[in-house]
């Protein structure tokens, strides 16, 4: 089984839950005769890179407002074209930016082959005209005419599933295949008397509201609280929030680490903090959330309702639930989970059943394009 993989952004140049997602699956589903190609942009140098072939130069994803760029998605789509040439049984693409799903369906059916699409937040007319104005028919145009177009929808959340249903895709085309919960061994959560200080780690792009954390730490500090906050990865907000730490007076409590290189690293320093702050207004899942509980570190998040990271939160129990944008509610939150224990908070995540693992989720996901080829008779 040759399987094409599309995708404007992959691990390891760009971080964020498409991108881990698809680096934990495809190398678990990779061998024993099926073969993955990944196709995207010029994200290295010169010369090839192994697995990987580059469609277009790189461009930037996000304008300096934070909102995609549409000019990068209109290339892109037309790029994909080049997807007439591949040798593949599957083409798999990640469901962002929107506009190449009309391409590849394209392509898949003169190349008759089947079309599947990695679905991570469905937003509907709503969402599309609060984020672009009148522009926004166009992308919720967009959105519903590639949801109609590929063979099949996975998606990474029962919420995201249901934003599908309801907008009228076919059941039985949407599958749940959500997220794993961990790369590897989880570690025991370390003590309370071991943790220190609070965390908040992602890309930093307007939706993630990472302001409303510093914000937070401001707060709990006026309220007598010793605390420190590390703000992990990188992205258009950088100066802005920078700036923000400076105006509340924070600046020397906050430390911006930027992108780490090593996964692991991540995760060291989410399992020594004391708390997660994570007031993201719209996820489709919530790989970092559910890392961060995976580790027993309890976390505050947004009730916005675009946002599935907050179905992996047992409100009360492994974190809080916070009013979207509220600093107050989020300073309450955090003073809450500071009161939990670690251990406590690991085991109720695990024995929750919320997440799966890796391994569970590429097999799910493996078996859904199996069943395509069969059906076409090419298994």
């Amino acid at each position: 089984m040759k399987i094409a993989v599309v995708s404007d952004a992959v691990s390891p140049w760009h971080v964020g839950g498409k991108e881990a997602r698809y680096r934990e699956i495809l190398r678990r589903i990779e061998g024993g005769g099926v073969d993955v190609h990944i196709y995207t942009m010029r994200w290295w140098g010169k010369g090839r890179m192994p697995g990987h072939t580059a469609i277009m130069p790189r461009m930037k994803l996000y304008k300096p407002d934070g909102q995609r760029s549409m000019l990068q998605a209109a290339v892109f789509s037309v790029a994909c074209l080049r997807l007439l040439f591949v040798k593949a049984d599957l083409i798999e693409a990640d469901h962002m930016p929107g506009p190449q799903l009309l391409t590849l369906a394209a392509v898949a059916r003169i190349r008759r082959i089947p079309l599947v699409a990695t679905w991570h937040e469905y937003w509907g007319a709503a969402t599309w005209e609060e984020y672009l104005g009148k522009l926004g028919r166009i992308g919720a145009l967009v959105e519903k005419l590639g949801a109609r177009q590929v063979d099949a929808i996975v998606a990474v959340s029962g919420q995201t599933r249901q934003d599908l249903l309801r907008d009228g895709i076919k059941a039985g085309k949407v599958h749940l295949v959500p997220n794993g919960t961990w790369t590897g061994k989880p570690r025991a959560a370390t003590a309370r008397e071991e943790r220190a200080g609070l965390v908040t780690f992602g890309r930093l792009i307007p939706h993630k509201r990472v302001e409303i954390a510093i914000a937070t730490l401001a707060e709990l500090r006026r309220r007598g609280h010793d605390l420190e906050l590390t703000v992990i990865g990188e992205g258009t907000e950088r100066e802005k929030l920078e700036q923000l730490a400076e105006e509340l007076e924070v600046s020397e409590q906050v430390c911006f680490t930027g992108v780490l290189e090593e996964q692991a690293e991540v995760w060291e320093r989410v399992s020594r903090a004391r708390a997660c702050i994570m007031p993201s207004e719209r996820e489709g899942y919530g790989i970092a959330v559910a890392e961060a509980l995976a580790m027993g570190t309890p976390v505050v998040v947004s009730d916005a309702k675009m946002n599935a990271a907050r179905h992996l939160v047992d409100d009360g129990s492994t974190g809080r639930i916070c009013t979207a944008g509220s600093v107050e509610s989020f300073a309450d939150g955090v003073e809450t989970v500071l009161q939990y224990d670690h251990l406590a908070v690991q085991r109720r995540f695990t024995e929750g059943g919320e997440g799966c693992s890796w391994d569970d989720s590429a097999g799910r996901q493996l078996r859904i394009y199996e069943e395509l080829l069969s059906s076409r008779g090419k298994a």
